[in-house]
C-alpha cells in the first residue's frame, strides 16, 4: 500500500492507495460515531453494503451519477434528507462513486451545517487519479459546468485500483487521459512509462497524484499555479457542454490537450499515446460556438484568460493571454 499526504494550512488529507484496500476498509477507518453513505446507485449492492458496514453508516443515500445529476435539485434532496434525520455538524459523509458523485458529496459536506467531515472512496480511474484529491467541489447550472462550488477536501481518501478493473473501456480511457495530463505538465519519467511500458494502475495513480499534490499545496484555492492542472480543460469543458455529455470528460480533455499541442514536437507522439490507450480524440465542433462557450470559463479574468501550456514534456506553465487571442487556438481546426 502507498500512502500520500496532502497538507495545506487549512486542511490535511491522507491518501491510501492499494489493491484490495476496500476489503480492509473497516480496519483503516477506525470508529465513526455518526456517518451516512452517499453512493452511486449503479454500483453493486454488495459493494455499497460492504462500505456502509465498514464505515458504520446508519443511512445510505443512493443517487444517479453524471454531469446531469450535479444540480441544485440533487443537492437539495440530499441536504433535506440529512436535515430530516437530524444529522449534526459532527456527521461524517462517506462518498462512494466517481468524480461527479465526489463533486456533489464534497459540496454537500462543504455546506451542510456549515461544513462536515467527509471521506472519499473513488470508484473510477478518473476520480482516483485526479478528482478525489484537491478539494474542488461543484454543481452545474443550466449546462454551465461547475459554476457553483466550494473548496472542501476529503479528510481521508481510500483508492483501491481493483474497483476499476470491471469498468467499461470508455471509463478506463477517461481516467488515462488525466494521468497523461499529469505526466505532461509535471513528470517526464511518468510520461515515458506511459508511452513505452505497462505500469500498474497503482503506479499510474500514485504518479499522477504525486504531480498534483505539490501543485495543490502551493495554491490550494486555485489563484495561480494550480491552473496548470487545467491543461486541455478550457477546451474540454466547452466540448462537454457543446455535446451535452455525449463524449466523456477524459475524451474531451485529451482532445483539448491535442489542440494545445498543435505544431509542437511531441504532437504526433501524444496522438499515438492516446491511440495506444484507446482514447478517442476525434470530437467534432464549430469553432465560433465553442469560443462562445469558452466565454463562461471560470479562468477568464475580464479580457484575459489563464491557460496552461506545455512546450517541453514534464514542464508545464501557466500563461495569461488576451481573451480574444484564444481564438487562435481554434482557427483551422473546424471539425464540423
Amino acid at each position: 500500500m502507498k500512502t500520500l499526504i496532502l497538507k495545506t494550512p487549512s486542511f490535511e488529507t491522507l491518501i491510501r492507495i492499494g489493491e484490495g484496500l476496500v476489503d480492509r476498509l473497516d480496519s483503516q477507518l477506525g470508529t465513526l460515531h455518526e456517518s451516512v453513505l452517499l453512493a452511486d446507485k449503479a454500483l453493486p449492492s454488495s459493494l455499497i453494503e460492504h462500505v456502509a458496514m465498514a464505515a458504520s453508516c446508519t443511512d445510505v443515500v443512493r443517487i444517479g451519477v453524471g454531469e446531469s445529476e450535479k444540480t441544485l435539485r440533487t443537492y437539495e434532496r440530499i441536504v433535506t434528507y440529512l436535515s430530516d434525520r437530524r444529522y449534526s455538524p459532527a456527521t461524517t459523509l462517506v462518498a462512494l462513486g466517481g468524480g461527479s458523485l465526489g463533486d456533489i458529496a464534497g459540496f454537500v459536506a462543504a455546506t451542510y451545517a456549515r461544513g462536515i467531515k467527509y471521506i472519499y472512496v473513488p470508484t473510477t480511474l478518473l476520480a482516483m487519479a485526479d478528482a478525489s484529491v484537491g478539494g474542488k467541489t461543484a454543481l452545474n447550472v443550466r449546462h454551465r459546468k461547475n459554476i457553483i462550488g466550494a473548496f472542501h477536501q476529503a479528510e481521508d481518501v481510500f483508492i483501491d485500483p481493483t474497483l476499476v478493473k470491471t469498468l467499461p473501456p470508455r471509463e478506463i480511457a477517461s481516467g488515462m487521459a488525466e494521468i497523461v495530463k499529469a505526466a505532461l505538465i509535471g513528470d517526464a519519467r511518468l510520461y515515458a512509462g506511459i508511452r513505452d511500458d505497462n505500469p500498474s494502475l497503482e503506479a499510474l495513480i500514485a504518479g499522477a497524484l504525486r504531480v498534483k499534490i505539490p501543485i495543490v499545496e502551493a495554491d490550494p484555492f486555485d489563484r495561480g499555479r494550480r491552473r496548470l492542472l487545467n491543461y486541455g480543460h478550457t477546451l474540454a469543458h466547452a466540448l462537454e457542454t457543446y455535446h451535452e455529455g455525449r463524449y466523456s470528460h477524459g475524451q474531451c480533455v485529451a482532445s483539448g490537450m491535442l489542440h494545445m499541442a498543435r505544431g509542437l514536437p511531441f504532437e504526433h507522439e501524444l496522438s499515438a499515446v492516446f491511440a495506444r490507450y484507446d482514447i478517442d480524440t476525434d470530437i467534432p465542433y464549430d469553432p465560433e460556438t465553442l469560443f462562445e462557450l469558452v466565454t463562461h470559463d471560470k479562468k477568464r479574468r475580464g479580457d484575459t484568460l489563464d491557460i496552461a501550456l506545455v512546450e517541453t514534456i514534464g514542464k508545464g506553465f501557466v500563461k495569461t493571454i488576451p481573451f480574444h487571442e484564444f481564438k487562435t487556438f481554434l482557427k483551422g481546426w473546424d471539425k464540423t
